[in-house]
C-alpha cells in the first residue's frame, strides 16, 4: 500500500526534465484546496519511536501480502538481488565509464559511491519501480540545476558559516511541514558545525500569510525559533487573533511585534520568499535546497546526515 502510494505521487515535474523526488509527504501547491492530498516532494518518515503520519497503511495490510514462501525464495536474498542488479545497471555517480557496482568495487576516488548505493537500497526498500529508481538517481547524480536564495535577513539554524546549507520552503498550515519540523531541528542541533538550515515561508493556504508575518515580525525581535514552534504546535488555530496570542505566550514586545506584523516590508519578504521558491521550481512543501539543488529523498535523520556526509566527504 505505501509502496503503491509513493508511485502515485512519483509523478512532479521539478527539474527541467522530468525529475521525480519521492513525494508521499508534501502539500501540493496546485492542490492546497485539498491539503491532505500528498504533494510531490519529499516523503516523510516519523524519527523513531514517534508517531506514524496518518497517510500510512496499516499494518494489518502488510501482513494481508502474500508470504514470502510463496514466490519460491525469501524475501531478504530476492531484496539482495535486487539492489545487486540496479548496482550493476546504474552508472557510476561520478561521471566515469563504468556501473555503480564496479565504482564501488574499485575506485575509492569516487567519493560519491557508498552514498549512491545507500540511495539506490533505501529506493529499493520502499518497492520504488526500478525506471523511477533510475530517473530518481541520474537527476541526483547525474546533470542537474543549481539555484541560488538570498539568505540575508532569513531565519537559520546551524552555524553561518557552514559548509552544507539547506534551504527549507515550508507553509505553517501544511501538517507535513509541521511533522517534518522536529526532524529538521534535530539534524542541524546535532549537525550544528557541518550545517545550517534556513526558513523560507511559502505561504499555500488563505490562513498562512498571518502566521508567515509573525514569525518574521519574531524573528526581529531574535525568537523566531519560539514563534515558529509555537505556529506548528497549534496548526488549525492560526487566526490573527491567535497569532497575537502565541506572540504573547512567547515574551515578545507586543507593541514592536504589532509594528512589525503591519510593515508592509514584512509582508514583501513572506513573498520575496515565495517568489524565489517558484523560480526555483518548487512544488509543493516542505521541499528542500542542498547547497543549492533540490533534496530528493526520504525525509529521515538517516538520509538527511547521508546527505551532509556526502557533501562534506566529495567538497573535503
Amino acid at each position: 500500500m505505501r509502496a503503491a502510494r509513493l508511485q502515485r505521487v512519483l509523478t512532479a515535474s521539478i527539474f527541467a526534465v522530468l525529475s521525480l523526488a519521492l513525494g508521499g509527504a508534501s502539500c501540493d501547491k496546485k492542490s492546497v484546496a485539498s491539503p491532505a492530498e500528498p504533494g510531490p516532494n519529499v516523503a516523510f518518515e516519523p524519527p523513531a519511536g514517534g508517531p506514524a503520519p496518518k497517510a500510512e497503511a496499516p499494518k494489518a495490510e502488510a501482513a494481508a501480502k502474500p508470504a514470502p514462501a510463496a514466490t519460491g525464495e525469501p524475501a531478504p536474498a530476492a531484496a539482495g538481488n535486487h539492489v545487486a542488479e540496479l548496482l550493476e545497471k546504474l552508472p557510476s555517480p561520478c561521471g566515469k565509464a563504468m556501473s555503480l557496482k564496479k565504482t564501488i568495487d574499485s575506485d575509492p576516488a569516487c567519493k560519491q559511491g557508498p552514498f549512491a548505493k545507500r540511495f539506490v537500497e533505501r529506493l529499493a526498500a520502499l518497492e520504488v519501480p526500478d525506471d523511477r529508481i533510475t530517473e530518481v538517481y541520474r537527476n541526483r547524480y547525474g546533470e542537474h540545476e543549481t539555484f541560488t536564495f538570498n539568505l540575508r535577513d532569513t531565519p537559520f539554524a546551524g552555524s553561518p558559516n557552514a559548509p552544507v546549507v539547506f534551504v527549507e520552503f515550508f507553509d505553517y498550515a501544511c501538517p507535513h511541514c509541521r511533522d517534518a519540523a522536529p526532524i529538521l531541528e534535530d539534524v542541524v542541533g546535532q549537525r550544528g558545525k557541518d550545517m545550517a538550515i534556513y526558513y523560507k515561508n511559502f505561504p499555500l493556504h488563505k490562513d498562512s500569510m498571518d502566521p508567515a508575518k509573525a514569525a518574521i515580525a519574531a524573528f526581529r525581535q531574535g525568537k523566531f525559533k519560539e514563534m515558529h514552534k509555537a505556529l506548528f504546535a497549534h496548526q488549525g488555530s492560526l487566526s490573527r487573533e491567535e497569532v497575537f496570542g502565541y506572540a504573547k505566550g512567547i515574551g515578545l514586545d507586543m507593541a514592536k511585534f504589532e509594528k512589525d506584523f503591519n510593515d508592509p516590508a514584512t509582508e514583501a519578504k513572506v513573498n520575496a520568499d515565495k517568489d524565489e521558491g517558484i523560480k526555483a521550481k518548487l512544488q509543493g512543501t516542505p521541499t528542500l535546497y542542498l547547497n543549492g539543488r533540490i533534496y530528493a529523498d526520504i525525509l529521515s535523520p538517516e538520509s538527511l546526515n547521508d546527505w551532509v556526509d556526502e557533501e562534506l566527504a566529495v567538497n573535503r
